[in-house]
């Protein structure tokens, strides 16, 4: 189980570049991580976005 503490969270508080992230999730299943996140925006259009990696520093490839 993946415990997110504040240390953790403020490491990786930034990890896909040039993405305002607002609801992100980060999760650990079947040996990957996860992270599920909508992109900011001013419009009530919600798009949800999905990361992948082996380890949490990453490379993060996007979900296709």
């Amino acid at each position: 189980k993946l415990e997110i503490t504040p240390s953790l969270k403020a490491a990786y508080s930034h990890i896909v570049d040039n993405f305002a992230g607002v609801d992100t999730s980060l999760s650990y299943f079947n040996n990957k991580y996860w992270i599920f996140s909508n992109e900011y925006s001013d419009t009530n259009v919600s798009k949800l976005y999905i990361w992948y990696s082996d380890k949490i520093e990453g490379p993060w490839l996007p979900q296709k």
